[in-house]
């Protein structure tokens, strides 16, 4: 379990150099990753010492009771300690999520696999239709009807200047924001993570980004965007998403 806590570490550390060297972090998202850092640390230094401590316990036991002399009259004190080593055991296994068995639905994601899910949204939004520069049709009806989807990630020019205002730190038009590759990257991104220790799902947050609510009231109340229902549009997303760390991490 500890060698998992390491390997979650080194990903999300080789996470927030590749983001702090290209720029595109901003300082919440940066402050999210460090915070996750501390607490997969702490994580660690706990199963480190909860595994100390069973040694100890053991060793306590074989010294006070000989097990081998124990048959007959002492026997037992060997039930005992296998009671005492099955409820260690039980213990131990509750601490640790089954990585074969993940909730119906819910991806494997953490923050260390954002760059991936962020990447997967510009996929559906504008693959082949323009990326940073794509502009959507017009919509024709509902709260966004006359405006048209901007960029990579498809934002609605009524979102932009509060969203660059507050993710960017600079309050963009819809121009300006369609000019400024980081500065789509860097709201998309905060958005997602916004929404996903909101939700505590990642389709939950990407959801969200497409209907403005969770995946599961977005299919009860059937929301759609031109042709496409909630549930299609997070499956053409989780597609891409893994394809995405196939690529990166192979089957594994």
């Amino acid at each position: 379990m500890a060698f998992q806590y390491d390997q979650k570490l080194k990903q999300l550390d080789t996470f927030a150099k590749q983001k702090a060297d290209t720029g595109m972090a901003g300082k919440s998202s940066v402050q999210r990753t460090q915070k996750y850092i501390g607490l997969g640390q702490k994580s660690a230094a706990q199963t480190t010492e909860r595994a100390e401590g069973a040694k100890a316990g053991v060793r306590k036991l074989y010294d006070q009771v000989d097990v081998g002399s124990s048959r007959g009259k002492d026997a037992d004190v060997d039930f005992q300690m296998a009671a005492w080593m099955q409820a260690l055991e039980e213990q131990m296994m509750e601490d640790v999520t089954d990585p074969g068995t993940p909730e119906p639905s819910k991806l494997d994601f953490d923050e260390g696999k954002i760059e991936f899910a962020l990447a997967a949204l510009g996929d559906v939004e504008s693959l082949g239709s323009g990326g940073y520069q794509a502009l959507g049709p017009v919509v024709n009806k509902g709260m966004y009807k006359g405006q048209r989807a901007h960029g990579k990630y498809a934002v609605m020019p009524g979102n932009i200047p509060s969203w660059t205002k507050k993710y960017y730190g600079t309050q963009l038009t819809p121009s300006e924001f369609l000019q400024n590759e980081q500065a789509q990257d860097i709201v998309a991104e905060n958005m997602l993570m916004a929404n996903w220790e909101k939700y505590g799902s990642i389709e939950d947050s990407v959801s969200v980004w497409f209907t403005g609510r969770p995946l599961a009231k977005a299919t009860a109340d059937g929301a759609a965007d031109q042709n496409i229902t909630a549930p299609e549009y997070l499956d053409r997303w989780r597609k891409y998403y893994n394809k995405r760390l196939k690529k990166e991490f192979g089957d594994k």
